[in-house]
């Protein structure tokens, strides 16, 4: 974990530890990882850019009342903050929802065509039904090799080269369909999963894949409406709720330091403010 400045503000010293925690022992899928990998690179950077000591200096000092939150300063501040980006994509270049469902329509149908390939060919077509029972095979050939035994690639009858009881074995588990899966032994759950396994096909998984990419698709149109401006109008909220002021020129160097850019200035937060002031 990359240390932030010491000048950097407790509470997010505590923040930026949690998220990175979360990211390492979390169980998150690798979509979830990009984006959580995203937001601690911005707690990193409100903790180490040079021009956020100022920042934090001013926002937290003593003179700074603030009107709204009768609580810790850091906790108002800090937090609010990161509640902004994590409802933000930081501004990312994006392309358009009609582009990207191109590029991803493209995968899909390629992956169609492929498909399309192995069905007309008879080998293609063979190895399609096999590919799974030919790649366990395989690493179990590996495996048994790596650990002593003298095992040569020969062409096997499948489940009786990788256990010679296994054909026997896998006949007498009970597979009841009708039984809950919590009830079933391990024995019978290895003996589903030791089934589909040997029945899944190359096209099956591509078929998936295929499936995925408009899945992806849908989540890119979801998040594509957000952008800096929503971050700085969240940002210039804030600081109003909480100091009853528009500190423009603090909220843009947030906004940079968020973002990794130098394209933000009081200027331009003036302009793209559109709430009401508190009372």
């Amino acid at each position: 974990m990359k240390p932030l400045q010491s000048w950097s503000p407790d509470y997010l010293h505590k923040l930026y530890k949690h998220e990175v925690d979360k990211l390492t022992h979390g169980e998150l899928n690798l979509k979830q990882k990009e984006v959580q990998e995203r937001k601690i690179e911005a707690l990193y950077r409100l903790g180490t850019y040079p021009d956020m000591k100022a920042v934090w200096e001013k926002l937290l000092s003593k003179d700074a009342d603030m009107i709204v939150y009768p609580v810790d300063k850091e906790l108002a501040l800090v937090g609010g903050i990161l509640e902004q980006i994590w409802i933000n994509p930081f501004g990312e270049p994006q392309v358009r929802p009609s582009d990207k469902d191109e590029q991803l329509g493209e995968i899909a149908e390629k992956i169609k065509e492929l498909q399309r390939l192995i069905n007309k060919s008879k080998e293609a077509s063979y190895e399609d039904g096999q590919i799974l029972k030919t790649i366990l095979h395989k690493r179990n050939i590996e495996y048994r090799n790596q650990h002593g035994e003298q095992i040569g690639s020969q062409s096997p009858n499948y489940f009786k080269f990788i256990d010679i009881n296994a054909n026997a074995e896998l006949s007498q588990i009970a597979l009841d369909e009708h039984m809950p899966w919590r009830d079933r032994y391990p024995l019978q759950r290895l003996g589903w999963w030791t089934r589909e396994a040997m029945t899944l096909q190359l096209t099956d998984i591509l078929g998936y894949y295929s499936e995925r990419m408009g899945d992806y698709s849908k989540t890119y149109k979801d998040h594509y409406a957000k952008d800096t401006s929503q971050l700085s109008r969240g940002l210039s909220w804030l600081m109003n709720q909480i100091y009853g002021k528009d500190l423009d020129d603090y909220v843009a160097r947030i906004i940079n330091a968020i973002l990794d850019v130098d394209s933000w200035d009081k200027d331009k937060v003036r302009k793209n403010r559109t709430y009401e002031k508190a009372k």
